[in-house]
């Protein structure tokens, strides 16, 4: 009997122990491994550091070994492209058995770009990136990790956690079992699992967590792992889809969407973790409803309401449909909904439908935005103007308007005008796969008393309004056309000038341009509109309200530039703008935020006057001078030239001196700079506005594509796009410590093996389109994204 007790007591010790290390999910598995690899460093200046992403790492580390697994680490200078995939295949990948599971953990850099039909993502390792390779040979694709799922086949769960950036997530649709079975544990602990947890769009640094973990998906995913708080249904066990519902709500009020996804090979299994410490807090909560204090005279419970969770779905497009499939009620915007496992269905003609399951507990306030994919690629507009037969132009394109314009992503300059009222002139946004309608009122330009005599303002106003309409309504051929609009938009006088003789009174020209059917009828020969438009075209448009600004267009001949700081090169129509000398601090300072140490430290550098070019060298100025376009992106003859090295710059630039008998160079790195600041303001981007998307073309607006200059905001100096489209070779060499060699006047590095490149491109996280973000490429290299812009030598 003495022997039973102590057998007894030792196997309640072991169950304790096996409970409180995590051990007891053997029973759903034989083996666990996992690699947790984490890049805080990196060896390309093309990838800034990220201080927590190895710390994060570390952390996820000791997680899942106090949960079991054999854990494998990597981090900064050891996580290469080469030893993360032989980890993968010959470390782990070999010792898999049918039973055993693997969970791969990746924090640091990742982007995603458009490649055809669906966008490839690429997490990026230590090493330093050659431009001129394939990205698939530098980077850790989504296909590299759907080959390393093929061959750790034999495991039955496998789970990767991806810390990055990345939009492409590997989705394959596959059947779902409804949670709520009495066998659903049992099947999906059977069945195969190929899962993907990734951080979204982007990766969000949270500035104010008190723990050691930073990153937003990594310490919501320990937080709900490492405490049991996942464990949504109190069971003892965290299926993936569990700790996605836990991570996705509380992601989201912290600006981040993350992404679930499964790949080839997933069947109706779940990777699930064993969690002791939900089994211990619903105990704890249990004991402390049994406690009573005896000592404490009894009284009746108070009533305590516990309110059903509530369900928040937004969708984009706003009026996609939105229902829950496995109850019988309609979804209604905030519903509540008692404690459980709910299918979502998102809808709407034209678009890919979604469906997925969402968990919601007691008391849960879950906000949930879903986009979905349109079949077309591009949006409509549509506007219902009042007065309804108002004339409509969208001024920043050439086709004119009708009902449901097909139009890209952008912002569009929008004109509604009518005799007698006044003219309305907005910019419309038009976001991507979302039709945009907008109704504008016009309100009368007369004064109340009708009977009254109009003011000579409103007169001017419907002289305006009329020489305005009789250009555009004016029928002549698309061929003559094009001869003098230059396929740009036609640019209309200002309000307070006229097309009409400047001897005629303001009554005379109301009755010339009266509504009488033999005078609007008119059309006037092609040679007087011409005449009219060229004269449009020589004055200034009135200021539109978004900084936003036109294309540019072909400037006038040499001999009529009246402004002594503009300057045009007569041979390849190339402009410039004259950038006065000055002093400023140089570097990354506190008004930038985030800085690289090669920007630092801030110092004074002081520079003589130049003149700088107004836009990047656009492929039709390179082929002019050099007889044939390299560029990878050759949609026009206003796009910036690329896939020229530095070498191949200065080629150009001594035929072009050649031909045009004056002298350019390319910008030293502290005019680049000083200019881009307009003449060294603290100002983190080239431009005023607060929004990026206003002054520059960068990863989050561009499509991944180069756009032609000028379409963005310029700077206070009227140069346009030095943050972002391409980036720009400068003419030092790289110096990673330049900053502490620097003269302090004209300053110039020549010594070194690589040349500075500034200003980020198309491809870029945001905070690399910063004035002060340096980087360094070999001056043979070339690239898609990698253009320049010229300074012309003071005569």
């Amino acid at each position: 009997m003495q022997c039973k007790k102590l057998v007894s007591i030792w196997t309640t010790l072991f169950v304790f122990v096996a409970l409180g290390t995590g051990f007891a999910q053997d029973v759903y598995y034989s083996k666990s491994y996992a690699l947790v690899v984490g890049i805080s460093k990196y060896a390309s200046l093309r990838w800034k550091n990220l201080p927590h992403a190895r710390s994060d790492a570390a952390i996820v580390a000791d997680v899942l070994r106090k949960k079991g697994f054999e854990v494998l680490t990597l981090y900064d200078r050891d996580a290469t492209r080469p030893a993360i995939l032989a980890r993968l295949e010959k470390n782990i990948a070999p010792r898999l058995n049918p039973d055993d599971r693997i969970v791969f953990y990746f924090s640091g850099h990742g982007y995603s770009k458009h490649t055809g039909e669906m966008p490839e993502a690429y997490l990026i390792p230590y090493d330093k990136d050659n431009i001129d390779e394939n990205d698939n040979l530098i980077y850790i694709s989504m296909s590299d990790l759907v080959r390393q799922s093929k061959l750790m086949a034999i495991a039955k769960h496998q789970l990767f956690i991806i810390d990055a950036p990345i939009t492409a997530v590997e989705y394959v649709k596959s059947d779902v079992i409804d949670p709520s079975l009495p066998d659903y544990i049992a099947t999906i602990t059977k069945n195969k699992a190929r899962q993907i947890l990734a951080a979204g769009e982007n990766k969000y640094a949270s500035e104010d967590s008190d723990g050691p973990v930073h990153n937003v998906l990594t310490s919501l995913f320990v937080q709900g792992l490492d405490k049991g708080d996942a464990d949504i249904n109190r069971d003892g066990r965290i299926t993936l889809i569990e700790m996605f519902s836990f991570i996705m709500p509380r992601a989201s009020n912290q600006s981040l969407k993350p992404k679930y996804g499964t790949f080839p090979g997933h069947e109706l299994g779940e990777f699930v973790f064993y969690s002791p410490e939900s089994i211990r807090k619903q105990e704890a909560e249990e004991k402390e409803l049994k406690t009573e204090d005896l000592t404490v005279k009894k009284q009746a419970p108070p009533v305590v309401d516990i309110q059903e969770g509530r369900l928040f779905i937004k969708t984009v497009p706003k009026d996609a449909r939105v229902r829950i499939l496995n109850i019988v009620p309609p979804y209604r915007y905030g519903m509540m909904l008692s404690p459980g496992n709910y299918k979502i269905e998102v809808s709407k003609p034209g678009y890919q439908s979604q469906v997925k399951w969402m968990t919601i507990g007691k008391e849960d306030r879950i906000h949930e935005s879903i986009h979905l994919a349109s079949n077309r690629s591009y949006s409509q507009l549509y506007i219902h103007p009042e007065p309804k037969d108002a004339h409509i132009r969208i001024l920043n394109i050439v086709p004119r308007y009708s009902p449901g314009l097909a139009l890209q992503a952008g912002k569009y300059l929008v004109e509604i005008s009518k005799p007698g009222f006044k003219t309305f002139k907005e910019w419309i946004t038009v976001s991507q796969f979302e039709d945009q309608t907008i109704k504008p009122v016009l309100q009368p330009i007369f004064s109340k008393d009708q009977h009254s005599e109009p003011t000579p303002e409103e007169e001017q106003e419907i002289v305006w309004q009329k020489e305005t309409a009789l250009i555009e309504d004016t029928t002549i051929s698309q061929e003559k056309r094009e001869l003098f609009v230059d396929k740009q938009p036609v640019e209309m006088p200002s309000k307070k000038e006229s097309i009409l003789p400047a001897d005629v009174s303001s009554k005379e020209k109301v009755n010339l341009i009266s509504d009488k059917p033999q005078q609007t009828k008119e059309i006037p020969p092609p040679e007087t509109i011409t005449k009219r438009t060229e004269r449009f075209s020589e004055r200034k448009q009135p200021e539109a309200k978004s900084p936003e600004t036109k294309q540019p267009e072909p400037m006038p001949p040499k001999s009529e530039l009246s402004d002594p700081e503009r300057w045009q090169d007569e041979l390849t129509g190339m402009r410039f703008v004259w950038v006065k000398g000055g002093c400023y601090d140089m570097g990354c300072g506190a008004w930038t935020a985030h800085c690289d140490t090669d920007e630092m430290p801030v110092h004074k550098v002081c520079v003589d006057g130049f003149w700088m070019g107004q836009y990047e060298v656009t492929q039709k100025e390179w082929q002019t001078i050099m007889g044939e376009n390299p560029s990878l992106s050759a949609y026009g003859d206003h796009y910036p030239v690329e896939k020229v090295s530095w070498s191949e710059v200065q080629t150009f630039i001594q035929k072009l001196e050649k031909q045009s008998k004056n002298r350019f160079c390319l910008p030293s790195e502290a005019q680049w700079e000083y200019a881009c600041r307009s003449c060294g303001k603290q100002q983190k981007y080239a431009g005023k506005g607060v929004d990026l998307n206003h002054v520059g073309w960068f990863n989050e607006n561009s499509l991944f594509i180069t756009h032609s200059v000028g379409n963005k905001a310029p700077n206070d100096l009227d140069l346009y796009d030095m943050s972002g489209n391409v980036s720009e070779w400068c003419q030092d060499n790289y110096q990673a410590d330049a900053y502490k060699r620097h003269a302090s006047k004209n300053p110039l590095i020549l010594s070194g093996n690589e040349k500075v490149v500034r200003g980020g491109d198309w491809s870029d996280e945001l905070p690399q389109l910063r004035c002060s973000a340096r980087r360094s490429y070999n001056k043979d290299m070339k690239s898609k994204d990698l253009g320049f812009r010229l300074i012309r030598i003071n005569p």
